[in-house]
């Protein structure tokens, strides 16, 4: 359902995945977005393989994509971990 909702209106799986993870599976937020990206990650290791078995690997743009993704996670990441602890000092006081 969600593959097909996806497709239909041109949105990304997760803003559908993850609303129905963190209702249907009780996962806080964090844990739904976690599981979400994993498999993403996976789908997109597999179509990489694929594309690259069949010829239409552009390399340089697959390394400018994946330098991208680490950089842009590790970001999110430390961004992530600054606010909420910034947050976390906040409410204490």
């Amino acid at each position: 359902m969600v593959g097909f909702a996806s497709g239909y209106f041109g949105i990304g799986g997760g803003f559908l995945i993850v609303p129905g993870l963190i209702y249907s599976g009780g996962l806080d937020i964090l844990k739904a977005v976690g599981t979400s990206l994993i498999s993403v990650g996976i789908f997109g290791v597999i179509t990489a393989l694929r594309y690259s078995l069949n010829g239409y690997l552009d390399l340089p743009i697959s390394i400018l994509y994946l330098l991208g993704g680490v950089l842009g996670g590790w970001l999110g990441a430390h961004v992530t971990t600054t606010i909420s602890k910034k947050l976390s000092q906040e409410s204490s006081q």
